[in-house]
């Protein structure tokens, strides 16, 4: 039978031990490279993916003169959309917007605030309001959001009414009014919220939901 990787392992004269295949000692025997700093890539010659490693290294300008007939911007825009992180939030329901009127007593740290959060809320969601259209922040101007003079409550039709002057899809402030029915729940009813801190509320003007006291 001719020698080769196939032979059966031959025992150690001395030691009575199995002796490896002398390829597989040869092998063996050959130095192994270590990467002993494993954030830093190994050099180039012993990594197979070094020709990618030296294309990514290529500045933009570099690659506009290689291809001038692609656009880099949109390219890179593309890979932004396309491997966009979902978005995670959800939309508040009913049942949610109960949860997070009972959770107000819990965290707010005074009767008012209690109040003025709760007509948000309810605001908001009856009315399908923005943050950015009824609450005052560092980054909106303070003429856009909904001020006092802007609601109107009719006591007849229990109904209110509310001036929306700029928004998302009104930029250049022609309002529009929306009107809001009276809910038969007084916990998220946004008539009965909006009565309750326009009792307490300080002062006339401004934005209708001031911090005030």
């Amino acid at each position: 039978m001719p020698r080769g990787r196939g032979n059966r392992r031959q025992q150690d004269p001395i030691g009575g031990r199995e002796q490896l295949p002398q390829w597989v000692r040869k092998e063996a025997q050959q130095p192994q490279r270590v990467v002993r700093n494993l954030r830093r890539r190994p050099p180039a010659d012993a990594d197979e993916e070094a020709p990618l490693e030296k294309r990514r290294r290529v500045d933009e300008r570099q690659l506009v003169a290689m291809h001038p007939d692609v656009d880099f911007q949109k390219l890179l825009g593309g890979c932004d959309r396309l491997y966009k992180s979902k978005d995670l939030r959800e939309p508040i329901t009913i049942d949610i917007l109960i949860r997070l009127n009972a959770a107000l007593r819990h965290v707010c740290s005074s009767r008012y605030e209690t109040i003025m959060f709760q007509t948000a809320l309810n605001l908001a969601f009856a009315a399908f309001l923005r943050v950015s259209e009824f609450a005052l922040s560092s980054n909106v101007i303070h003429e856009h959001v909904l001020h006092r003079r802007d609601v109107y409550i009719d006591h007849v039709k229990n109904q209110l009414f509310v001036t929306i002057k700029f928004s998302k899809t009104d930029q250049k402030g022609r309002s529009t009014t929306l009107v809001v029915d009276k809910n038969e729940s007084n916990e998220i009813c946004p008539l009965h919220s909006l009565k309750a801190f326009l009792q307490i509320r300080p002062g006339n003007d401004g934005p209708v939901l001031n911090k005030g006291l």
